[in-house]
């Protein structure tokens, strides 16, 4: 008998979270139109690769150091060789200053609603090591700090849906795949973090990474996606590719 209500009860708590509505996506906003958008700076150990503009706001171009920048003169951005972009700092002239105040409000924004999500599917799913796991589309909050020593797939179909509330750090070991099955894009998977994040040398990761601290990354390690940090980030020899669509 007691056998029996174990597994009804384990039955119950299953058909609750199916019963979870899919999750809508994260607006970015105009936040969408940069691939490392941060508040305190943007550094490089060169050579890194980026692909899509980069910006910062309320720091002056000064804050975004080993990019080489070249800036013509009138121009409201730079260039590098590293970005293949446009590269935005706050006191370049109008309308930058007021175009990178917008897309740091609407990235903000985004890390709020992400965060504030309620009724997660899984609540500190394995404790935060979560490495080797298959995850599906849905709603993981952690309490603690989340761990991938290990490849992590994400299945599902191109429209589904992955956010993660994450309250403290954010560590992706060396040489760590996160990878996509079943046609997942990055560009719908939300990374909400509070206490930073680190990618280790020759780790690859996916989707959008919204720090309310730091991001690092370590030498040859790679994103599909985009970096928001309301700290700093910090990249070395890295490469960051912002999502096709």
């Amino acid at each position: 008998m007691f056998a029996i209500r174990s597994l009804l009860v384990v039955s119950a708590l299953l058909s609750a979270v199916a019963a979870n509505p899919k999750q809508l996506p994260v607006n970015l906003g105009t936040a969408a139109n940069f691939a490392i958008l941060a508040e305190r700076g943007i550094s490089t150990d060169p050579s890194s690769a980026i692909t899509g503009n980069i910006g910062v706001t309320p720091s002056e171009a000064s804050y975004i150091t080993g990019f080489s920048l070249d800036q013509v003169t009138g121009n409201n951005y730079s260039s590098s060789s590293q970005v293949t972009g446009r590269v935005y700092a706050a006191n370049y002239i109008n309308p930058t200053p007021f175009n990178l105040r917008i897309a740091n409000g609407d990235s903000n924004t985004a890390y709020v609603d992400a965060m504030g999500r309620s009724n997660p599917d899984y609540f500190n799913l394995m404790g935060g090591n979560i490495g080797g796991l298959r995850i599906n589309a849905g709603l993981y909050k952690w309490t603690t700090d989340v761990y991938i020593n290990n490849i992590v797939r994400l299945v599902g179909t191109d429209t589904d849906q992955f956010i993660f509330q994450i309250s403290g750090v954010l560590t992706v070991a060396s040489a760590v795949h996160v990878v996509l099955l079943g046609g997942v894009k990055p560009e719908n998977i939300f990374w909400a973090v509070t206490g930073g994040c680190a990618m280790g040398t020759s780790s690859v990761m996916q989707g959008v990474v919204s720090s309310q601290t730091k991001i690092f990354m370590d030498t040859k390690s790679s994103i599909t996606g985009r970096i928001f940090a309301q700290s700093a980030v910090s990249i070395y020899q890295a490469t960051i590719t912002e999502p096709s669509s």
